[in-house]
């Protein structure tokens, strides 16, 4: 059977049995001016992939669940969500943002930090983009504003 649950379970395998082989090695080497560039690059690339999907589906959040209850195109939808590269993706961003609070040094905990309350708040409210007039989908809110957003909270959380 090949549902949600398989395509998700397939996906998250695939990311597991790559991250110590091809991932970490490779993120372990880079600088913190490197991991910026590379989580910024991989959320661009999540940004494309959310936007072409959307646009080629032309999946919105009015239309992704209508009320007479049809679902469009939930092979396409499925392939965004859990295709297994872009899970990896998804998890190398939260090992860049791990790795750039390990490589913190002395001057960088002295300086001052913002209270994580109005990033977990900023995050969350992003989710709110999804009721406005702009028709933004679930996908593009959580790729291009909840992810970097709660990113940016979770490493304001452990510094």
């Amino acid at each position: 059977i090949w549902n949600q649950p398989t395509w998700f379970l397939s996906a998250l395998t695939f990311s597991n049995l790559t991250m110590p082989t091809f991932v970490l090695p490779q993120v372990a080497q880079l600088t913190k001016g490197g991991l910026q560039k590379l989580f910024m690059a991989l959320t661009g690339i999540s940004l494309l992939q959310k936007v072409s999907y959307s646009e080629t589906a032309r999946f919105h959040s009015s239309k992704e669940h209508p009320v007479d209850g049809k679902v469009m195109h939930p092979l396409i939808w499925n392939l965004t969500r859990f295709h297994p590269f872009w899970a990896l993706m998804e998890m190398t961003m939260g090992i860049v943002a791990a790795r750039h609070v390990m490589l913190d040094t002395e001057e960088d905990k002295k300086k001052p930090k913002m209270n994580p309350i109005w990033l977990f708040l900023a995050a969350y409210a992003s989710l709110g983009l999804r009721l406005t007039q702009f028709d933004f989908n679930d996908a593009i809110v959580r790729g291009v504003l909840f992810v970097p957003i709660f990113t940016k909270f979770l490493t304001a959380m452990h510094r």
